[in-house]
């Protein structure tokens, strides 16, 4: 009698994942963008910006330094004329640095997400709910990630408001020993649909997860939220990610100078204009943001493979 009971319970949760699933991807063709929208902004939000800052306790520095990024004390007020006159053996010996700087980055970065990502797990469903909703609202996120997710979020929402519904319930009904065989079956279907709708959550935030990740957003999302993970934890991810992107950008610098400098001398003038088009370190665009938050999640995918030192 108890092995039927909780063949039962297990039917109720497989259909329950089913479904959801099924519903999501219908959701998702009806939500799907053409494919000629697109979304064009220029620069990351003041309020994210902000956001982003840490709060509490002493800041950490979130800029990589001068002599780290151009082999000077101070930034030029123009790179690219900069890393032109240096000489090649100047160059090599500042991308090697600038190297050396990502790769250390992107390992502290890695064991930062790590820890965030815990910490994300150990939050009850709502609150975890509540992050991933805040972030789709302040963060810049593609049309078509933002419209998976959000829809993700409602039926999160939708299965979170089922349980409150039938743990309201719960409260009204009778128990003890003296309850019929009847109001002991209802207890026990009650309590199979909060275990399916539970496990509908779970579905659904592993799935939100994978979404982030595929898109590189996974990292974004929990500098977004760090501060509601950990705050006053010293050195933050958000504190890391910028001076990640700095060093990322002071070597798509020199990598477009070298490869204008070797270009004919009749070009020169024109790849000097490029240069300067390009060569943009204090601002970073929508699609670059996007583009390297991606290249970052895919480069601690590899660090987490990483055998761990004995």
């Amino acid at each position: 009698m108890k092995d039927a009971k909780i063949h039962r319970a297990s039917t109720t949760q497989t259909q329950a994942k089913g479904t959801a699933t099924q519903v999501r991807a219908e959701k998702a063709s009806q939500l799907e963008p053409p494919k000629t929208a697109t979304v064009v902004t220029p620069e990351i939000p003041h309020r994210m910006q902000e956001q982003l800052s840490p709060k509490g306790g002493k800041p950490p520095s979130n800029t990589a330094s001068a002599d780290a990024l151009w082999g000077v004390g101070t930034q030029p007020k123009d790179p690219a004329q900069h890393i032109r006159q240096m000489s090649p053996a100047e160059r090599a010996q500042n991308i090697e640095k600038l190297k050396k700087e990502k790769a250390h980055l992107e390992d502290r970065i890695h064991r930062r997400v790590e820890d965030l990502d815990e910490r994300f797990g150990q939050k009850n469903y709502k609150k975890r709910i509540e992050m991933l909703e805040t972030y789709l609202t302040n963060a810049e996120v593609p049309l078509a990630t933002r419209q998976k997710l959000q829809g993700m979020v409602a039926d999160l929402k939708a299965a979170q408001a089922r349980i409150d519904g039938l743990l309201e319930k719960a409260k009204t009904m009778p128990r003890g020993r003296d309850i019929t065989p009847e109001q002991k079956e209802a207890r026990r279907e009650m309590a199979r649909e909060i275990l399916a709708a539970r496990a509908e959550q779970r579905e659904t935030l592993e799935e939100a997860s994978e979404e982030l990740e595929a898109a590189g957003l996974k990292v974004d999302m929990l500098a977004a939220v760090e501060q509601i993970l950990a705050p006053d934890s010293g050195d933050t991810l958000a504190g890391l990610l910028k001076q990640w992107f700095a060093v990322s950008q002071s070597l798509a610098a020199y990598d477009v100078v070298i490869a204008n400098l070797k270009r004919s001398v009749d070009q020169a003038r024109e790849a000097r204009l490029e240069d300067e088009k390009r060569v943009q370190i204090e601002t970073i665009d929508r699609n670059t943001r996007l583009r390297l938050l991606l290249e970052l999640s895919q480069q601690i995918k590899a660090l987490a493979l990483r055998p761990s030192a004995q």
